[in-house]
Order: C-alpha cells, then sequence, then structure tokens
C-alpha cells in the first residue's frame, strides 16, 4: 500500500528531513530530526513539527490543521525508512508529544506494519517492557529498527 506523500529534502547524513505541507492554511514548512537520546546512542529520538519562524527550531506542539495529515504522515514514514536505510545499526524511538499524538502515531503503525519489509521490527512500550507490536494494543512509546 502507497500513500501520497511530499517530496522531502535529507541533510547531515539522512538525520535531518524538510518538507512542506500545503493546504488550505498554505504552505508550512515541516521537520524530521534524528537525534541520538543520549551522546553515543544507537537509538534516536524523531522529532517532528512545525519550523518555528522565528528560531527554525521544531515546534512539536503545532497543529497545523491543513487538511493533508494522511500525506504528512506518509512523508514521516518515508524519512523514518530512509533513515534506517543509512544507518541499519540504529533504532528509531517514537513518542508523541501527546497523548493524542502518540495515538496517532499508533494509527499510522498500524496501518503501515503489514506493508513494511519484513527486515524491520516495531516494538511496543507498556511500562518499562518492550513487546512485539500488534494492533489494538495501546503502547506508551515505539521503537523502529531493523532486525538483526
Amino acid at each position: 500500500m502507497k500513500y501520497e506523500r511530499y517530496p522531502v529534502r535529507a541533510y547531515d547524513s539522512y538525520r535531518r528531513f524538510k518538507f512542506y505541507s500545503k493546504g488550505p492554511k498554505g504552505r508550512i514548512a515541516k521537520r524530521v530530526l534524528y537525534r541520538p537520546i543520549y551522546p553515543g546512542a544507537k537509538t534516536y529520538n524523531l522529532g517532528f513539527g512545525d519550523t518555528d519562524g522565528t528560531n527554525g527550531d521544531i515546534n512539536d506542539e503545532a497543529v497545523t490543521n491543513n487538511g493533508d495529515t494522511a500525506k504528512v504522515l506518509a512523508t514521516i514514514s518515508h524519512t523514518v525508512l530512509k533513515f534506517l536505510e543509512m544507518h541499519p545499526r540504529k533504532s528509531i524511538y517514537v513518542l508523541g508529544s501527546s497523548f493524542a499524538r502518540s495515538r496517532l502515531y499508533r494509527i499510522v503503525i498500524t496501518r503501515s506494519v503489514d506493508f513494511l519489509p519484513k527486515k524491520f521490527q516495531v516494538l511496543g512500550r507498556i511500562g518499562d517492557d518492550w513487546l512485539p507490536f500488534r494492533s489494538g494494543v495501546i503502547y506508551d512509546a515505539f521503537i523502529i529498527r531493523v532486525k538483526n
């Protein structure tokens, strides 16, 4: 299954991505950033949001309402695959900035997990436990990685 997505520009060895949302609210710059959860870590946090016009930082609490959520999420999913393709020994940690965003990520992962190449593994966290992802389960956070 393929979803329409925006063209992206990759920077910093596929650790930073930029694209533009287009809709009723206009053309809005979006950024996706992969950063190690601590210096030297093999697990990277996925950061995403609107680009703050004053300082260029990511505003991960912005609600754009530009009518293109599916396309934006497909674009973010594309950056996940590109990051892991370029950094196969790394993992991606995904946690929404709110309960609603975490729920949205869970929905996207649920829709995508059957279509991911079999070389990827998705885990969900419940409390302190990381478990293989299953549809219908409410997780606190997610890890996406290339299987060993």
